[in-house]
């Protein structure tokens, strides 16, 4: 496992619930902590109000709710959450 994720998760954000699974089996299969979001609402959220915070965020860039450069843009424009790395994606 990277060292970088030693002592936190990824944070899968995905509105497609197939997707979100099979995402979600891979990374249980390899051992890689990780929380799963099918709203950008729900995974803000839990940003802001928990103390944890992820290693790295993998961002669908369409959400049902929102759009995913807007979340890219609150958590970098946040001074807590800017150093986070973000990966977006699409399919």
């Amino acid at each position: 496992m990277d060292s970088a994720l030693k002592d936190g998760y990824i944070m899968v954000v995905e509105d497609d619930k197939l997707l979100l699974e099979a995402i979600n089996e891979k990374l249980t299969k390899e051992n890689m902590p990780h929380k799963c979001f099918l709203e950008g609402t729900e995974a803000m959220k839990a940003l802001i109000d928990n103390a944890e915070r992820p290693s790295l965020i993998w961002l669908d860039f369409y959400l049902g709710d929102t759009n995913g450069l807007s979340l890219v843009k609150i958590i970098k424009d946040n001074s807590e959450l800017s150093k986070i790395p973000v990966l977006v994606v699409s399919n």
